[in-house]
């Protein structure tokens, strides 16, 4: 958890405030289409930014105006998927890479940015990272505490307030009414008011209360404390205040006549705080740009339904395509034509993969490869050296596909972040991104793009679950792969137990970044299984030379699914009090057995039982 609060939650942010962003900009274009049209439509379309800068995910549409920008999508769920301008990982990605709406900066940030061996080795996004973490944490804190403390100091001003009828409370030493409450909200009034004045304010604050906008603004100021380093957040934040202020002026004036407009222009100058209240609470009458919200009112008139219509339809579809994410697998600015099924080369490239993987059997001369960040990929020549590889394959062939026209907005092979290629030598290739559903297949007759008919396939997934076990099996980490051999120096068994299971675990510790075997600590412990060793040498399993032993290990895995990958049945949470491991480990118990042959001592670790 440490790891995830000092490295990884900050580029999380910034991922929903860039995306948050380039909303503000079409929302604001789309306030001044809205300019003559009733201000309700225009508070509205804050809900939008609100919504961006709180949810980190979306559901993909082919109508997204983010996939304008070539926002860069990556698949979270089988029907959510997330823009990711920022990698999570930025401190430990091995080519940490960041692709901004902004032409330009990308590349200039990259370039400056460490990549390869220097970023694995010496972690050098480290503390810039835990630093920037550090500094926002310190702002959100300070915001929240100003908050309070104006709240408590009006919360002091309040004490001798008395109530008027319901909710409605009148108060000596209050400049203008408000909206204070979350739950059972109350509403204050400044005991000078006259009768006429409170009617109107009255309606006015009532208004608040019936569109809950003391809720809004509380989840607003919430937005504004996650976001505070970023100004569009706060422009957004001031503007959506102004614009709920004047939706509710109007609603008073529909409701009550235009012949009020002159009163309720006076005491809204009269009432004015002549500032702007940064905080979730109070909603007050007076709050803002007073001179703003009076030339609104001397200018308004009853809406005609025409305008009521057409300012709902352009609120609705600009919501609708600034809540939406581009679709998973395209690139607005780069299109990668597939063949056409139209003239038949489609299915004709469809059907020679179907043929080709229905045909695959164990031995064939088939490679897998594993590229990141445009890095030189990974390759492994025999995919059949893991445990697994023949269920691989299997779980392959099962695969129905469907011919995409083309990739969905959003997305460029050359942009992703990893991509898995199965190949059959100067025959066919097959290749997955982890940032799309897509696959692109290249075969005699071409390319072609294919998607998977169920939702719950992730084509890159399989793929990369079958490239974590041939690379694991290559680190001699997997059980039939156990080749380590530790040299006899006169030590005891358990001596040497000790030595091969660390050397063994730590296999975890050189998988690539993203593996199901991939953890970034690993520490063992052994201790003696006599009672098991006598018995396997009384039932003649076991030589004199062969010794019993239990392992615990304790690890930090890199990813979710690592630590998934490691549920076994007696897998946890670390429950030891070793101050050097890390608060987010677990642990887990195996089973070995050590054996003393003329090269050395052989290990074998054989899982939760003997």
């Amino acid at each position: 958890m440490s790891d995830f609060l000092a490295y990884e939650l900050l580029p999380r942010i910034w991922n929903m405030s860039i995306a948050a962003s380039v909303v503000i900009v079409f929302v604001l274009a789309a306030r001044l289409l809205l300019k003559k049209a009733p201000k309700v439509f225009s508070y509205a379309l804050w809900s939008v930014v609100l919504f961006r800068l709180l949810c980190p995910f979306s559901i993909p549409t082919g109508f997204s105006l983010l996939a304008l920008t070539d926002a860069p999508i990556r698949q979270t769920a089988a029907h959510t998927t997330q823009v990711q301008y920022v990698q999570p990982d930025l401190a430990h990605t091995e080519f940490p890479q960041v692709d901004l709406p902004v032409p330009g900066v990308s590349q200039a940030v990259n370039q400056a940015l460490p990549q390869g061996e220097e970023q694995l080795v010496a972690d050098p996004l480290e503390a810039p990272v835990a630093l920037l973490t550090l500094g926002w944490m310190a702002g959100m804190a300070l915001m929240a505490v100003y908050s309070v403390l104006s709240m408590l100091r009006l919360r002091r001003r309040l004490v001798e307030a008395v109530p008027l009828r319901d909710n409605i409370y009148l108060a000596d030493h209050i400049a203008s009414p408000f909206v204070l409450g979350v739950l059972r909200p109350k509403i204050y009034l400044p005991s000078t008011l006259s009768a006429e004045e409170q009617k109107y304010i009255i309606l006015h604050e009532q208004y608040h209360i019936k569109r809950l906008d003391h809720l809004v603004k509380l989840l607003a100021f919430f937005a504004l404390c996650i976001h505070w380093f970023n100004p569009l957040v706060w422009l957004s934040f001031f503007l959506a205040q102004k614009d709920m202020e004047m939706s509710c002026d109007e609603a008073v004036l529909q409701t009550l006549g235009g012949h009020i407009r002159a009163d309720y222009s006076a005491s809204l100058l009269s009432l004015s705080t002549g500032r702007r209240v940064v905080g979730g609470t109070p909603l007050a009458f007076g709050e803002g740009n007073a001179k703003g919200r009076i030339q609104n009112l001397l200018t308004w008139n009853k809406p005609r339904k025409w305008v009521v219509a057409l300012a709902a339809l352009v609120c609705v579809a600009v919501v609708a395509s600034c809540g939406t994410n581009p679709e998973a697998g395209k690139s607005q600015g780069e299109k990668h034509t597939p063949i056409s099924s139209q003239d038949g080369q489609g299915e004709e490239a469809l059907s020679a993969l179907t043929n080709y993987l229905s045909q695959l059997q164990e031995g064939d001369n088939l490679t897998l490869s594993l590229s990141r960040n445009g890095g030189e990929p990974i390759v492994y020549e025999d995919c059949w050296s893991a445990i697994n590889s023949v269920y691989n394959a299997n779980q392959l062939k099962e695969v129905q596909w469907n011919i995409v026209e083309a990739t969905a907005p959003g997305f460029s092979p050359e942009r992703s972040q990893e991509a898995v290629t199965i190949a059959q030598i100067n025959d066919w290739s097959l290749t997955a991104y982890s940032d799309a559903r897509e696959v692109r297949f290249e075969g005699p007759t071409g390319e072609v793009w294919l998607a998977p008919q169920s939702d719950s396939c992730v084509p890159y997934q399989q793929l990369r679950d079958w490239f974590d076990e041939l690379e694991y099996a290559a680190l001699n980490g997997d059980y039939e792969h156990q080749n380590l051999v530790i040299p006899n120096e006169g030590q005891s068994y358990l001596e040497a137990a000790a030595v091969y299971c660390q050397a063994y675990e730590s296999f975890h510790l050189q998988a690539t970044s993203g593996s199901k075997f991939c953890y970034t600590y690993v520490s063992t412990q052994v201790k003696a299984a006599e009672d098991a060793t006598q018995h396997f040498r009384e039932q003649g399993e076991i030589g004199e030379n062969t010794y019993c032993f239990y392992l615990t290990t304790v690890f930090v895995p890199e990813n979710d699914y690592a630590l998934n990958w490691s549920m076994a049945g007696n897998t946890g949470e670390y429950t030891g009090n070793d101050p050097s491991v890390p608060k987010e480990a677990y642990e887990y118990s195996r089973c070995g057995y050590i054996t003393l042959e003329e090269d050395g001592w052989h290990g074998e670790v054989v899982g939760t039982g003997f």
